[in-house]
């Protein structure tokens, strides 16, 4: 396995004009969106977008699990590359803007000069065959290449070799292109998620060095993805988990397996789903745009990769594991807060989640006056609230992007006029 650096070499002008045939949903979607509040800005994103395409379907592939036969899920990889920082450049068209000097608080990420740095993202629950693919976490993966441009584009401002940076996309086994059989199905059934824990940390073990050395990776997951995400690494080589950390949203179901409050918190959860999920469908344009272009994304997906759809069999299996996984958030699946160090963002009123209690315990401790967030310790693990609408969140953080979009233009032009 090859970790060398990228190479920083000149792109040629042939690769710089080519453009993806084909767009995943969050394409036109976010860029009506950021276009309507920053127009000065539609073709910076429009070239971030082309190349999240580009790669994104290109390196679009299918992980085999060889510990669990039969088993399998979609993946694809995202590198933020010096052809993609003088790309930028040539779209600058603005005075430059700085990068912003309050960071949004996520945990303080250590050991970010190492040569190569992996982002892995875990999705929430979602329903086959939409959802549970590779690009069911795009709109958290879009954010996390935006941000992490300036990642890259630092050191090439200061005539520096940058690291190599990815960010790694992970369906699930009954999205497209996964696979399961009735043993995995079982394996729900008596162990909850812990089986796709071990799963995606025998994809990750066979990414990085075992010993861990040069280099940082962070599990980030949202909802049933943050609590899988935070199993999967105590399943990671012990040397490879020094160097991991953890970023956890609105994890769900995380709830004790025991007693009364598991029944309560269970049926919290099924109705606060049921209910936001209508009310998102009625109520929000961006995800019923984002519903639409689904269903034909795949079609056109599994003709561009030669990945062919579900037979009727694996259908009625996903079908049946898509429910266990539902009954596992319900049951409860506890996330080991004492001892995994792990930083939890959780919406404050997140329906899922949400008790008159823990609103309370916010009021009490909101620090705001004194411009800082009330951490909540657990553990070894840090919690912080946010406001957020809901459960589900999309991530537009527009006016974030447009202020680093804005640095990586200015980066590339100083590194263009060396």
């Amino acid at each position: 396995m090859n970790f060398d650096q990228p190479s920083v070499q000149e792109p040629q002008q042939e690769s710089q004009e080519k453009k993806p045939t084909l767009h995943t949903p969050n394409y036109e979607v976010l860029l009506t969106e950021f276009g309507k509040k920053h127009p000065e800005k539609i073709e910076t994103i429009r070239t971030v977008l082309d190349e999240f395409d580009e790669q994104g379907i290109k390196n679009f592939s299918i992980f085999r699990s060889e510990a669990m036969p039969g088993v399998a899920f979609s993946h694809t990889k995202l590198t933020i590359t010096t052809e993609l920082i003088n790309k930028l450049s040539k779209n600058s068209a603005v005075a430059e803007t700085e990068m912003a000097t309050k960071k949004e608080i996520e945990g303080k990420e250590e050991n970010t000069n190492a040569k190569r740095q992996d982002y892995f993202l875990f999705g929430a629950f979602a329903f086959p065959p939409e959802g549970g693919n590779a690009f069911g976490v795009e709109d958290l993966a879009i954010d996390r290449f935006i941000r992490l441009l300036p990642r890259v584009a630092g050191p090439i401002k200061r005539g520096e070799v940058p690291p190599e940076v990815n960010v790694h996309l992970l369906g699930a086994p009954t999205g497209f292109g996964g696979a399961v059989n009735e043993k995995w199905i079982e394996n729900i059934e008596k162990n909850g998620l812990d089986g796709h824990a071990k799963l995606y940390a025998e994809f990750i073990s066979r990414q990085e060095p075992a010993d861990g050395k040069d280099v940082h990776v962070v599990l980030q997951g949202v909802s049933k993805g943050a609590i899988i995400a935070e199993k999967t690494s105590k399943y990671l080589p012990e040397e490879l988990q020094k160097n991991t950390q953890r970023l956890l949203d609105n994890p769900a179901g995380e709830h004790k397996k025991q007693g009364v409050t598991k029944w309560l918190k269970g049926t919290q959860i099924a109705g606060a789903m049921i209910g936001e999920t209508i009310s998102r469908i009625l109520l929000d344009s961006t995800m019923r745009n984002l519903m639409k272009f689904g269903g034909p994304f795949i079609e056109k997906l599994s003709k561009e990769t030669g990945i062919p759809t579900d037979n009727d069999e694996q259908k009625k299996l996903k079908l049946k594991a898509t429910m266990g996984e539902a009954l596992a958030l319900l049951k409860g699946s506890p996330m080991d807060t004492e001892n995994t160090r792990s930083f939890i963002r959780r919406g404050i009123y997140d329906p899922l989640t949400f008790t008159p209690k823990r609103l309370l315990e916010i009021w009490q401790k909101d620090n705001k006056k004194n411009g800082t967030f009330p951490f909540f310790q657990k553990g070894k693990s840090l919690e912080v609230p946010f406001k957020s609408p809901g459960h589900f969140f999309i991530y537009d953080r527009f006016e974030r992007w447009n202020k680093i979009l804005g640095y990586s233009e200015k980066a590339g032009e100083k590194k263009n006029s060396a």
